[in-house]
């Protein structure tokens, strides 16, 4: 069974629904989510990486906001680089 915290989100303008860290180290929470995300697969709705990247940096706890914002930032950077 997976357990998660469920939390709203609300992102320029974007609601919706994610599968948060609730009290699972960050290891376990990773694992779980990409079990959920191979389930999800295996029933014929993939994901693709970079939503499951950003499910998981929107789902981590507070004691995380550094590096969610640091990663995000390296991905805006690098898109723009590449655009």
């Amino acid at each position: 069974m997976i357990l998660f915290d469920i939390l709203y989100v609300d992102v320029h303008g974007m609601h919706g629904f994610v599968l948060g860290q609730g009290s699972l180290s960050i290891s376990d929470y990773v694992l779980k989510m990409k079990s959920f995300v191979e389930s999800l697969s295996t029933a014929g709705q993939p994901i693709s990486d970079r939503d499951l990247l950003m499910n998981i940096l929107e789902g981590l706890s507070s004691e995380f906001d550094v590096v969610v914002v640091t990663i995000t930032a390296l991905q805006s950077t690098m898109l723009n680089f590449f655009l």
